[in-house]
């Protein structure tokens, strides 16, 4: 599969308003179980959560895609017992295998995409089909025991060449009409690689392999389009749940070579057969660009949940800045990654056109160490329990309790940072008291010091743990969120791979 990464270009400055500095924090609690995989995998490459054997607790998902030593999707049935010991990947409860070459299990996720289920898995092999892709829904529940690609309920076979399709995936119920589509990226689509994405009804498809041909709608691409996807919830409140898009190749739209754009591509009862992301207002749409150079917004994109208990959905938006030329000169690809609140506090029903996205973001936390790729991978975690959600109130005195947001690096650390709203004042208490409607307020990463309501996690060197993130997820069952960070010993796409690791941290 071709991957790419930005090429050098000149770093212009944010504009932030103002500069947020924390108290000193303890020591993050240490893992407390090891998932492992092996024979150079990728294990951990892309984790994944649901209930997937329909007992009402959360399970474990991970993907093991390299082309030849890996190919397979492990699951894990919760509750799983978290004391510190370390699990082989053949301990799982379900293994999924597919062809050689096909990096199954490149992409993950669960959602009610087949009638009659509840949660499916589903898969993405972007290599498969000769590099046309494919996707695999296995309708839950789902038994123990171990299966090919072959017996998927389900698999939508991508039709534009070397498109990649299943290169990302996300399931929501994106029209509300009570079953959720399956959105299918294909980054690679066409010369130079613009990409597409596909809205897809399949619930009740025809034959147990389709192609992506019969898609509801198709989202034209703007540049690496479909390179990452998920379901952002109800982020204008309208009822409908929103389909978050991800380009972080794209020029077209933000005006900066591989300046990237993250799409909101709101919910509608009826989607239009074709949709141009670069029409933002005709497609009706919201296009959050990059702002210089390089910036890759929307490389790895992820619900945060209601972080400000305001009824709207908010999201997390990384943008690793690879090989970014700094001034005087070199490259400084420190990386971001950008927390939007939904509608109530951008002041409007709904965000609609193009904006930077640097003017629209509420924290926009700043990577400090060169090559460090802050937002490589985002997640929002829910809430973690006392420890991990502490968030100290701004007079010093009782401490507050909030939901965690997960920053990965490409430098084995993951940035865990509390948000907490007192409605009371209306004010952020990450920091400084800031008032609803405020922006732009840049929160540094690391300096040397963690921070009252935020960790840094920092796995074995040359682990690339922080590759991806993941939550929320309970697979204790005990009613806290749990944090999983994947670790696959491979940052980039090339060999050898490593055996991979996923870490978890109980909340607590």
């Amino acid at each position: 599969m071709l991957r790419t990464n930005s090429p050098a270009g000149a770093l212009c400055g944010l504009g932030l308003i103002l500069l947020c500095t924390l108290p000193a924090q303890t020591p993050p609690p240490g893992v407390d179980t090891i998932y492992s995989g092996a024979g150079g995998d990728r294990f951990g490459f892309r984790i994944a959560s649901g209930d997937l054997n329909h007992d009402g607790i959360d399970d474990l998902v991970v993907g093991a895609p390299h082309e030849t030593g890996g190919n397979r999707v492990y699951v894990y049935f919760g509750p799983i017992e978290l004391p510190m010991h370390e699990v082989p990947h053949n301990g799982a409860d379900v293994v999924i295998q597919g062809p050689l070459n096909s990096e199954t299990g490149w992409s993950i996720t669960t959602g009610n995409v087949v009638a009659g289920a509840e949660d499916d898995l589903i898969l993405g092999a972007p290599s498969q089909v000769a590099g046309k892709g494919a996707v695999h829904v296995f309708a839950g529940p789902i038994a123990p025991g171990t299966y090919s690609t072959a017996m998927a309920t389900l698999t939508v076979e991508g039709h534009r060449g070397l498109g990649h399709a299943g290169w990302a995936v996300a399931a929501g119920d994106f029209d509300g009409d009570g079953i959720d589509e399956l959105c299918i990226g294909a980054a690679t689509v066409g010369l130079p690689e613009v990409g597409e994405c596909y809205v897809m009804d399949v619930e009740n498809a025809a034959g147990p392999v389709i192609s992506t041909t019969e898609a509801t709608s198709t989202l034209l691409g703007v540049g690496v389009t479909g390179s990452a996807m998920c379901n952002g919830g109800d982020f204008n409140g309208d009822g409908f749940e929103d389909l978050i898009v991800g380009s972080y190749g794209n020029f077209w739209v933000s005006g900066h070579g591989w300046g990237g754009t993250a799409h909101i591509v709101y919910g509608r009862a009826a989607f239009d057969a074709v949709l141009d992301l670069a029409n933002a207002v005709g497609s009706g749409v919201a296009n959050l660009n990059g702002e210089f150079e390089g910036h890759n917004v929307g490389y790895d994109l992820a619900p945060a949940g209601d972080v400000n208990h305001d009824g709207y959905d908010d999201l997390l938006i990384g943008a690793p800045t690879f090989l970014v030329s700094s001034e005087p000169g070199g490259v400084d690809d420190t990386g971001y990654a950008y927390l939007v609140l939904g509608s109530r506090d951008i002041g409007r029903p709904q965000l609609l056109g193009d904006y930077p996205i640097g003017w629209i973001a509420d924290l926009i936390f700043a990577g400090t160490t060169i090559g460090e790729r802050v937002g490589l991978s985002v997640a929002g975690a829910g809430y973690c329990g006392p420890t991990w959600s502490r968030v100290k109130s701004n007079g010093g005195g009782t401490p507050g309790r909030g939901d965690v947001l997960l920053i990965g690096t490409g430098i084995d650390t993951v940035h865990s940072h509390a948000y907490w709203i007192d409605r009371e004042t209306q004010q952020s208490s990450v920091g400084q008291p800031v008032p609803l409607k405020r922006r732009r307020l840049l929160v540094e990463l690391g300096n040397g010091a963690n921070r009252i309501g935020s960790f840094t996690i920092t796995g074995p060197a040359g682990s690339a743990l922080g590759r991806w993130v993941h939550g929320p997820a309970d697979l204790d069952g005990d009613g806290l969120s749990d944090l999983l960070l994947g670790a696959p010993y491979q940052l980039d796409y090339s060999d050898p791979a490593g055996d991979g690791r996923v870490h978890v941290h109980r909340g607590q």
